[in-house]
């Protein structure tokens, strides 16, 4: 694996818009697995995942 430089991410406002988009649809889907889900440990790192795609909708709200 090659390693990588974290540089910020420039986006026009087309792309913003799809992030958006995605971020708003994987959370949906997520909340879904969450409920039917019966293993604890998969539910627990989808709600770990949840978070972290709601601090990303919550971050890219600032910049708009």
């Amino acid at each position: 694996m090659t390693p990588t430089t974290k540089e910020p991410l420039s986006l026009t406002d087309e792309e913003f818009t799809l992030m958006g988009e995605l971020l708003e649809s994987e959370r949906a889907r997520v909340l879904i697995g969450i409920r039917h889900t019966f293993h604890r440990a998969y539910r627990e790192e989808l709600r770990r995942r949840l978070e972290t795609i709601e601090a990303l909708i919550k971050r890219s709200e600032t910049k708009e």
